[in-house]
């Protein structure tokens, strides 16, 4: 008993910890990486370099990633997920944004997309770090069950071979045995 509750308590530490320091630490550093490409957005723009359209797309699609961090949660995705797949003119909209970015041939927005959807998904897995001990003992006994089941499989082989074998090399293998 006092040791689950030990073990517990561990559990409740590494939580708090986890979603009160490190986490807001992170999304503070994503958000420094949008500023900071955010603003070379916007030098892009003042050199005249991207059209306004362009312009528009990336900047809505900074300051939303900015706006969204802490939202970045597996309960968004499966709603995203579910929204885009019932929802063809939602998707619809979202290709012909991107499109528009894509098509500009400025490297540069490019890379700066390419900047921003790391950033989004580094919080995406990031938010969800803190359930990674709870899970990894899953992971673990199921990747041990694969192993023994592969080692199953490969004996089924190994002894089929040993009943085929002629008597005399059958009876030299249980001999040196």
């Amino acid at each position: 008993m006092a040791t689950t509750l030990l073990i517990l308590l561990l559990l409740a530490i590494y939580h708090f910890v986890y979603e009160s320091i490190i986490m807001p630490m992170c999304r503070l550093e994503f958000r420094y990486t949008l500023f900071e490409n955010r603003d070379k957005l916007i030098k892009l723009k003042a050199e005249g370099v991207i059209s306004d359209e362009v312009f528009n797309i990336v900047y809505y699609y900074i300051n939303s990633a900015i706006n969204r961090l802490p939202y970045l949660r597996l309960s968004l995705y499966a709603q995203a997920r579910k929204e885009f797949g019932e929802n063809p003119l939602l998707r619809k909209k979202i290709d012909e944004r991107m499109a528009v970015v894509m098509e500009c041939g400025n490297e540069d927005v490019v890379r700066i997309m390419d900047n921003v959807s790391g950033v989004i998904y580094n919080a995406f897995v990031g938010s969800f770090g803190a359930m990674l001990i709870y899970i990894l003992p899953i992971f673990i006994v199921v990747w041990v069950i694969k192993y023994i089941f592969s080692i199953a499989w490969g004996s089924r082989k190994l002894i089929q071979n040993s009943v085929l074998l002629p008597e005399k090399e059958f009876e030299k293998m249980v001999c040196m045995g």
